[in-house]
């Protein structure tokens, strides 16, 4: 009987130990950062994980000066936005899609900066992008439509 017992202990630890290991393994993204480089204009929106989208843009050869906006979102929008990034499978695509044969296309980049989950904020935080001129993957794709619905206004882009 006491066999029993001890042996029921040690599955339930291991259960529980692997269970915790699951939970704290994988990536905590700190923050999204989309920006949209047309032909005349450079904008870029910053989403973080605090509950701000922050946009500033110019095209200074159109004698538009720098705009500066931001707006708040809710925990459950960013969860939301970090699930399809996840979902997605963001760190698997190819860092530049191009398109040779197109002229005067906007460039959108997708940059997600996170840290291990079991490591602090404050650690060295990890940078992966993934860059649009044209042909651009659907679940790419799928991420920047998620930040511009976030962000809910016009962006700039001049030139296209």
């Amino acid at each position: 009987m006491k066999t029993y017992i001890l042996i029921g202990i040690i599955i339930v630890a291991l259960a529980i130990g692997s269970f915790y290991i699951s939970q704290n393994l994988g990536e905590k993204i700190l923050d999204v950062h989309l920006e949209v480089s047309a032909p005349f204009s450079t904008a870029t929106l910053l989403v973080s994980s605090q509950g701000t989208v922050n946009y500033e843009a110019e095209a200074p050869r159109m004698d538009i000066e720098k705009q500066v906006d931001s707006t708040k979102i809710t925990e459950q929008q960013f969860n939301n936005l970090v699930d399809l990034i996840t979902q997605n499978n963001f760190w698997s695509y190819d860092e530049r899609y191009f398109e040779d044969n197109l002229m005067d296309a906007t460039t959108y980049t997708v940059t997600v900066k996170s840290v291990p989950t079991y490591q602090s904020e404050l650690a060295d935080a990890k940078v992966y992008s993934v860059s649009c001129y044209g042909d651009c993957p659907k679940k790419i794709v799928e991420i920047i439509n998620k930040i511009k619905e976030l962000w809910g206004k016009d962006i700039l882009e001049v030139g296209v």
